[in-house]
């Protein structure tokens, strides 16, 4: 509801942003339940605590973006409301800063939506000839804030691979003019942790696992379990209740973003390690020369991550409020997407074959 209302207010607001303020602390979810006085709990029935309890509750990636899914579709299918377009630019920018990329991908992002027919209102593919809309089945790909993070990726990759193949501009207007130091932008992003610590299934945990848990684990367990299983009610103390007495369970460390500066030193440090290439015109025999898009990698799996890309994909998804695998995910449905619109362009351009 908080996102849909930034939504309606055109408020340059990702999924992503609200899911890591709630995870870090910064905005009441996870730790709801500590903003009730303890009077008030006393008297709550346990299984309306225990809704509350939401410190514990699996947070890990794309519960968010599933939840704007079914809200959406609420409210087209029952009131017709429809929600107006991302406000792109601001929140291009603002991934290109986050990423540190190149300005070339603001508008390469838009172009490959704009070619593929994908628009940034829900759901995105809506005017492609698919026929009816309740035909279509919604995937992540569907809702335009992932759309927007993918259009990003896709984009990147495709002005500035990183397979390491050497590729040559034709001309001064060819992005490959300017070639991105992957290993440099790696490095520097290294320096982040891609994924806030993963909040444990504590219900399903078995003896071995608790035994290799580690002293904060530990910690964070023993509240769980004080706070979930344990019933707190001092008009039912007892003695020996009264010889242990219960330490109060501590709400989680709050986790600030990265500045506006660091985010910008960041972005320049990484911007100054790339280089120029030299055009080379087209010539008569072009073997063994690459261009732009040739030999365009593509990720199916998680597994088939590693070096840059695989960190590239760990903090979009961190960013964006996605499991690493729903982004691999959607990346690739997008490239497919994208290798079809190059087959109709191709056969449209060639016309049919004369008999």
């Amino acid at each position: 509801m908080v996102y849909l209302g930034c939504l309606l207010r055109q408020e340059p607001i990702r999924v992503g942003d609200i899911w890591r303020w709630a995870r870090s602390g910064q905005m009441p979810f996870l730790g709801a339940i500590d903003l009730i006085p303890q009077d008030w709990r006393d008297r709550l029935p346990g299984w309306a605590q225990k809704a509350m309890l939401t410190r514990y509750a699996r947070f890990e990636g794309s519960e968010l973006h599933t939840a704007v899914t079914d809200l959406m579709l609420g409210y087209r299918e029952h009131y017709e409301l429809v929600f107006p377009k991302l406000p792109i630019a601001p929140l291009l920018l603002i991934w290109i800063r986050d990423l540190a990329l190149p300005a070339e991908v603001y508008h390469y992002a838009q172009e490959l939506c704009s070619r593929l027919g994908l628009i940034f209102t829900f759901p995105t593919r809506e005017n492609q000839n698919r026929g009816p809309i309740k035909a279509l089945k919604h995937s992540s790909i569907d809702i335009p804030d992932v759309l927007l993070t993918v259009s990003v990726i896709v984009a990147a990759k495709y002005l500035y691979p990183l397979d390491g193949v050497e590729r040559f501009p034709l001309d001064e207007k060819d992005p490959l003019t300017l070639r991105m130091d992957w290993t440099a932008w790696e490095a520097e992003f290294q320096k982040l942790e891609t994924k806030v610590r993963t909040r444990i299934d504590y219900e399903k945990l078995d003896p071995e696992e608790i035994w290799s848990m580690s002293k904060e684990e530990v910690h964070a367990y023993m509240d769980w379990l004080q706070e979930s299983q344990i019933e707190q009610n001092p008009k039912y103390e007892t003695s020996i209740d009264l010889l242990f007495p219960l330490r109060d369970v501590q709400p989680p460390r709050v986790v600030k973003d990265m500045g506006e500066e660091e985010i910008l030193a960041r972005s320049r440090r990484i911007q100054a390690t790339a280089t120029r290439i030299e055009p080379r015109p087209r010539a008569a025999s072009e073997e063994g020369v690459y261009r732009l898009g040739d030999l365009h990698q593509c990720f199916k799996e998680v597994k088939e991550l590693e070096g840059p890309a695989k960190r590239l994909y760990e903090v979009t998804a961190e960013m964006a409020g996605l499991t690493l695998e729903d982004l691999v995910k959607a990346v690739y449905n997008m490239e497919k997407m994208m290798v079809g619109w190059q087959k109709r362009e191709k056969h449209r351009r060639e016309g049919p074959m004369e008999i």
